[in-house]
């Protein structure tokens, strides 16, 4: 007693057609079940071995489930000896004891009721006695497991709706990318990232940090006037007066640029003159980098994933360090206060570029952050060192301009702000200077931009 199920081929693979009437295996099949006194389990691994030898060993029929006791199709094991089989020989032997292969398999099928079990009983019997009644009942399967299916989604959206958060909404989409409510996911994404953006605005006295320790200031939209008035000490005749104004609120760098941070994303600093100036130190800001290179440096920022960065334009920069002061400099007019709010040139220093500024010993640059910050919360737009900004160096327009971006073209990039090494003129907020992109100077660093 028992059931025996035997299946064309193993689960996933794909049975061959055979070239008669019958596929390969139910070929083999009929002619094992014809041989008289072959007992059940003999017959299936001879019809294992004929189906694995005809098909190249890409074939191999699958066996499921057990029978107690001995079965033979044909002959009933009546246990003829080798002798009388020779005498008497059975060309076409009749089959007593018989099963309907066809029956059987069907009889399986039913009990199993998978999509595999059914999809192999028509890939033996694609025009069987119970094929139309197979091709249904893969339509019940089907819609049994879209049901399923179903279920599922909608368990995975209500939770998703439950978290309320991006990561709840993609994970939806990457298990059902076509489902009912994919759409809907799309738009909560949108309205999710639009409402961090809002959150994440930049606005006055706000700031951010990210995972390399680079701290950020909320500077708000707004319009001033960029360059001098006539009547401003030293001024250059390149900073001719005009209003500007900028539309969007940005992020700004708090403090420039250290080597620290510049090691952590290029893996070194420069040393091209780091040994000829007092300029060396982790927590000072990088040096004797061109502007070349902070592009290349931005580019790989960019790609850890870092948000997105940039070097401020020049309208930006100026703006910043004014922090909405219209005088000098952003603490005021009076330039012996300067030391107060900047590392100017120390008096430790031989006269270089006119008058020396500070005494407070530091020689070369320092630690970023080390003096008072202005309006907008920004430390050392006054001193330690120049900083490159985007724009071409060119002649200020006479008008008034929104959101400027600098010439197209010029003599060379644009940096601003004094450094520790040069007289009070450069300090002042309006002062402009500039170098072909690829001077590399121990004098000149950077801040950055991070992009909302």
């Amino acid at each position: 007693t028992g059931t025996i199920m035997l299946y064309a081929t193993q689960p996933g693979n794909v049975a061959s057609d055979g070239t008669g009437r019958n596929g390969l295996f139910t070929e083999s099949l009929l002619e094992q079940i014809r041989k008289p006194d072959v007992e059940l389990d003999a017959m299936i691994k001879q019809l294992a071995r004929d189906v694995s030898e005809k098909s190249g060993k890409k074939q191999m029929p699958w066996k499921e489930g057990i029978v107690t006791g001995d079965f033979y199709f044909a002959g009933g094991g009546s246990g003829s000896s080798a002798s009388s089989s020779a005498a008497q020989p059975v060309s076409n032997p009749t089959v007593t004891n018989s099963v309907d292969v066809e029956e059987v398999m069907w009889q399986e099928v039913s009990r199993i009721n998978t999509k595999l079990a059914v999809d192999s009983y028509l890939g033996e019997y694609p025009n069987g006695k119970y094929a139309s009644t197979a091709r249904l009942k893969l339509k019940v399967i089907a819609a049994e497991e879209e049901k399923k299916t179903k279920v599922l989604e909608t368990q995975k959206w209500e939770d998703a709706g439950r978290t309320n958060t991006i990561e709840s909404y993609q994970s939806y989409l990457i298990d059902f990318p076509s489902g009912e409510f994919r759409d809907q996911a799309n738009q909560k994404i949108s309205d999710l990232r639009e409402k961090l953006r809002a959150a994440n605005k930049p606005k006055r006295g706000g700031s951010i940090k990210n995972t390399l320790g680079m701290e950020f200031m909320g500077i708000p939209a707004g319009s001033f006037l960029m360059g001098s008035p006539k009547n401003e000490d030293d001024r250059g005749k390149d900073e001719t007066p005009h209003q500007v104004t900028l539309t969007k609120s940005f992020w700004l760098g708090k403090h420039e640029i250290t080597q620290s941070q510049w090691r952590s994303v290029m893996g070194n600093v420069p040393d091209t003159c780091f040994e000829k100036n007092e300029v060396r130190g982790d927590t000072r800001p990088v040096v004797c980098v061109s502007w070349d290179d902070v592009q290349e440096f931005i580019t790989k920022l960019n790609a850890m994933g870092q948000e997105k960065y940039r070097v401020p334009t020049e309208a930006e920069w100026e703006y910043a360090a004014r922090g909405e002061s219209t005088r000098a400099y952003f603490f005021g007019d009076d330039e012996n206060e300067i030391c107060g709010y900047g590392n100017g040139k120390d008096s430790s220093f031989s006269v270089l570029n006119g008058k020396t500024m500070c005494r407070d010993g530091i020689k070369g640059t320092t630690t970023v952050g080390k003096f008072q910050p202005n309006n907008f919360g920004l430390h050392d737009t006054v001193g330690n060192v120049s900083e490159w900004v985007n724009d071409w160096y060119g002649d200020y327009s006479n008008g008034a301009q929104t959101d400027p971006a600098g010439p197209v073209s010029g003599a060379g990039r644009t940096f601003r702000g004094g450094n520790a090494f040069e007289s009070r003129k450069n300090t002042r907020s309006a002062f402009r200077s500039f170098a072909v992109p690829s001077t590399r100077d121990y004098r000149v660093g950077f801040r950055l931009v991070m992009e909302n």
